[in-house]
């Protein structure tokens, strides 16, 4: 075995990370305004060089989990379906 497994859900933009927002900002889906030291989720998006965040409010990321669930079960359905 080689290191540690890949995820889909990381992928190569790497892993969301929960954090405290440090300063004012706007989620970038639903354009809600996120207060100083709330609660948000940051994704990394890499560019040509630089990494950059992608901030989500809680709700928006719960839709993004629940999108991912349905993505998930359906490969693992299809998974099964194949192999059966």
């Amino acid at each position: 075995m080689k290191g540690k497994w890949p995820s889909l859900i990381s992928g190569c933009n790497g892993q969301p990370d929960i954090t405290k927002c440090k300063r004012k900002s706007s989620c970038i889906r639903c354009k809600t305004e996120i207060l100083k030291d709330s609660i948000c989720v940051d994704i990394p998006l890499a560019g040509p060089g630089f990494t950059n965040n992608r901030r989500y409010c809680i709700s928006c990321f719960q839709a993004i989990l629940a999108q991912t669930r349905k993505e998930l079960d359906h490969l693992e359905t299809s998974l099964n379906n194949s192999s059966a």
